[in-house]
């Protein structure tokens, strides 16, 4: 069941049993599937900021809440026995307790799928999740730099081109670090372990080149 947080954005809250009473809120499952949910709307817009939207956005980990919403309802155990069961063999009375009717077990919502289609889940479609991706950047006079870590094209899905920045090396001899560069955006994307070794030389004028002959 999804819930829209904004126009490019809904979520697929995460339910697990609740553990401990260490929660806020309270609401019935009833009262969720019939969409009296003011209370939790408003403590899901308090969780899920927009800088998380960009972060987990169609990613394979859901989001877990800084703290957990109550949700009570019923399973095949509350919905058995109703009432209790008497034993008067023993020349005295003696019972086991049954359930008492409407009982509700807790349950907590814990976190949320972030999905850019509202009220849609397909796990086949998620991408990895890694945490901090892009770790830097310099804005220059006529390009970006970031860098990342990881995979490039588990994040960016429009097409880069190759380009090459040229720095000196400890050995005072060229070096071209290659670079996946967005022409639209003039954004190039270099490998951490490159950018952090020559980021002073690239918080100085560069150039791109096509190769390393140019």
């Amino acid at each position: 069941m999804g819930i829209e947080i904004k126009k490019k954005a809904g979520i697929n809250l995460v339910i697990e049993r609740s553990r401990n009473r260490d929660y806020v809120g309270d609401i019935t499952f009833t009262e969720f599937k019939q969409d009296n949910d003011r209370g939790l709307h408003e403590f899901i817009k308090s969780e899920i900021t927009d800088e998380i939207v960009d972060k987990y956005l169609d990613k394979d980990q859901f989001y877990r809440f800084n703290r957990t919403y109550r949700l009570r309802a019923q399973n095949r155990k509350n919905r058995t026995g109703y009432g209790w069961e008497w034993d008067w063999s023993g020349g005295y009375g003696d019972y086991i307790e049954g359930t008492q009717y409407g009982e509700t077990t807790d349950y907590v919502f814990v976190g949320a799928y972030i999905s850019s289609m509202y009220n849609s889940y397909d796990p086949e479609n998620r991408k990895p999740f890694v945490e901090h991706t892009f770790n830097g950047s310099l804005k220059q006079e006529n390009i970006n730099i970031v860098s990342y870590s990881g995979k490039l094209s588990q994040y960016i899905d429009k097409k880069l081109v190759q380009r090459f920045i040229k720095v000196v090396a400890t050995n005072g001899k060229y070096k071209y670090l290659p670079t996946s560069y967005d022409e639209q955006e003039q954004t190039a994307y270099l490998i951490d372990s490159a950018y952090n070794k020559y980021c002073e030389q690239l918080k100085g004028k560069i150039a791109l080149v096509k190769t390393i002959i140019d």
